[in-house]
Order: structure tokens, then sequence, then C-alpha cells
């Protein structure tokens, strides 16, 4: 089901939105920017134990979700927490563009890319965030 609020801005709550959007999808902040990483904090999603924002001037240039899994647990091990491909889209999808559109997967050196399709969404923006 589209989200009305996109169809008005495709940015808003998402790479390229703003703070203000933020914090009207997901609240205040609960931690403000480290000042080590720069990064905003906002309460946790279903399937996610932080979502951290950073923002360049006012516009979420990087959304980093991590998984509910053991603290300290490497990644290599096996975790009940850890996330399936499609299940890491799905949360990742929230945080694209609306009007954004990924081709199909890629692996490359063992990570696993969204491979993009050329003109396709952002609103002709280049790298996501508007001018």
């Amino acid at each position: 089901m589209p989200d009305p609020a996109a169809a008005v801005e495709p940015l808003a709550a998402r790479l390229g939105g703003t703070a203000e959007s933020f914090a009207a999808a997901y609240g205040a902040p609960v931690a403000e920017a480290n000042r080590a990483s720069g990064y905003v904090a906002y309460r946790p999603l279903p399937g996610a134990r932080r979502v951290r924002v950073f923002y360049v001037e006012d516009r979420a240039l990087v959304v980093r979700l991590l998984s509910k899994r053991a603290r300290g647990a490497s990644l290599d091990d096996p975790d009940p927490a850890h996330w399936s491909l499609d299940e890491a889209e799905a949360l990742a999808r929230r945080f694209v563009p609306a009007d954004a559109e990924c081709g199909a997967r890629a692996v490359r050196g063992g990570v696993v890319h969204a491979v993009p399709q050329p003109g396709a969404g952002g609103g002709g923006r280049r790298g996501g965030l508007p001018r």
C-alpha cells in the first residue's frame, strides 16, 4: 500500500529527507548526535535494535540500521536476529526515496549490492539528495 505522505514528499523520513521529517515519522531523537560519529539515534523499529541517521546540511546522508543480534557477537557467527536478504531489503526500502527503484541484487567481494536502474527513481536528483 503506497505511503500517502510519500506521494507529497518522496524524501520524507528517507535518505535526503530533513531531520524534521524523521522526527515527524519516528519521534524526537532518543540521542543527539554523537560527536565522534555524528549520528542521531531514533527509537528502534520492529526487527532493528537501533536506527541512526547522519545529516549533512539538515539532509539525511546515511541511515544505519543494526539488528537485534547479541552485542559483541561476530557477524560471522549465526544469530537468530540476523536478517535474511529479503528482511534486510524490506527494512532498507523504508529509507530510500519513495520514488527510487532498485534492480537485481549483485554479489561483489562477498557483499550483496542492489543494482540501481539507470534513470529510475530519485526524481532526477543526483545521489538522491535534492538540489
